[in-house]
């Protein structure tokens, strides 16, 4: 539980002297943004003080009038909750007095693909935390990475309405799309790196690239409950409640873009369609009460370790 302070707004508003790039070149600007965001990576939160930042960045991007990088210590929230608390702040453009409205996502389960499925995933998993591991790839976390050496954040906009018209007619979702974009992008990206040393095309083949991604399993309270929880002043335990999820990242040369798309729903589709997020939760559960807190940690960090 935490304890009522005070709250001096100057030491977490925190807005910065950047100079704007003289010739107004968006790319120096870009990275000069990127630079700051890296560089925010290298230091810690003052544990004195309510665990916040909210760092603004008055300067033209290619993307943006200003920039606004906001900094939270896990402890306050996860990634679900803290976006749930960021979208109660805000209210619909085409309704000043309403708040925002997320859709509700309906599955059904076919049980026996279910079980197959769930048994795949899950011997999947266990054999990654023990010795399967992703082939050595550019995109592989170099050795002697650390929780202190210097990252580096690298963003693009894309237009959400160009991702729409792709989901319309591929018949996918949002995250289909995204997730075909990101396998084109590295496909692209890993066969020219293979051109230019002059590598096998053949390795590509045997290439293992996974994404481990952590899936929340908490039931979302929606915006409208985080906004009266604030009115009412409400305490709320918001612990993490996740669960893993291997999803293989194909790497292939294909002419017709749309096909990395497809791809993907088949991909996606097939993750919907089993229990692995649920049986990988309650696997991390039993860890945690037989191994203890450092047995359950170290399995966190062993299967991300064995993924690209």
């Amino acid at each position: 539980m935490g304890s009522a302070t005070t709250v001096n707004i100057d030491d977490h508003i925190i807005v910065s002297q950047l100079k704007q790039i003289a010739d107004n070149n968006m790319d120096d600007t870009d990275k000069l943004v990127e630079e700051y965001i890296s560089n925010l990576s290298m230091t810690t939160i003052d544990m004195s003080k309510p665990l916040w930042h909210v760092h603004i960045l008055n300067m033209k991007t290619s993307q943006a009038e200003a920039i606004s990088v906001l900094r939270f210590h896990h402890s306050l929230g996860d990634g679900i909750a803290l976006m749930s608390l960021l979208l109660s702040c805000l209210r619909k453009s085409s309704d000043p007095t309403s708040l925002q409205t997320l859709p509700y996502l309906v599955k059904f389960w076919l049980f026996i693909r279910l079980l197959l499925n769930t048994v795949v995933d899950v011997s999947l998993f266990i054999a990654t935390a023990l010795f399967l591991k992703d082939s050595q790839t550019p995109f592989t976390v170099a050795q002697g990475f650390t929780k202190s050496t210097r990252k580096r954040f690298i963003y693009r906009t894309v237009s959400l309405d160009d991702i729409k018209f792709i989901k319309s007619v591929t018949n996918a979702t949002v995250n289909d799309v995204i997730l075909g974009i990101t396998q084109a992008a590295l496909s692209r990206y890993i066969h020219q790196r293979y051109d230019v040393e002059g590598k096998m095309k053949s390795s590509l083949q045997q290439m293992r690239c996974r994404a481990t991604v952590l899936v929340n399993l908490r039931p979302a309270l929606g915006v409208q409950a985080v906004a009266e929880m604030i009115e009412k002043n409400a305490i709320v335990v918001q612990g993490n409640c996740l669960g893993f999820v291997i999803i293989p990242i194909n790497i292939a040369q294909l002419e017709n873009p749309l096909d990395y798309v497809h791809k993907a729903k088949i991909s996606m589709d097939r993750e919907k369609r089993s229990l692995e997020c649920q049986c990988t939760f309650y696997i991390l559960q039993l860890f945690l009460k037989f191994f203890g807190f450092k047995g359950a940690t170290k399995l966190a960090q062993r299967v991300p370790s064995q993924t690209t």
